[in-house]
């Protein structure tokens, strides 16, 4: 999953746990932070993916297109 935040670049980790991980993107155009939260969920095998946008009321799709990036590389 580590490996996988670095390959996709623009983000800086916060927090890293046994099960749980916090990341930091930075958007090209106008440097928004968006919040990315990670957890491993050990018994069901499941990655749980969060990320929100800090600011503004429609992120116009990119949190749903950092998810489809983040589960096309990690599923190589």
């Amino acid at each position: 999953v580590l490996a996988t935040l670095n390959t996709m670049g623009n983000n800086e980790l916060q927090a890293q746990e046994s099960h749980y991980l916090y990341s930091v993107f930075t958007t090209g155009v106008f440097h928004f932070h968006d919040d990315v939260e990670i957890l491993l969920d050990e018994q069901t095998k499941l990655v749980h993916f969060r990320s929100q946008s800090r600011a503004g009321y429609s992120d116009l799709g990119v949190n749903r297109k950092r998810y489809e990036q983040f589960k096309a590389i990690y599923n190589k």
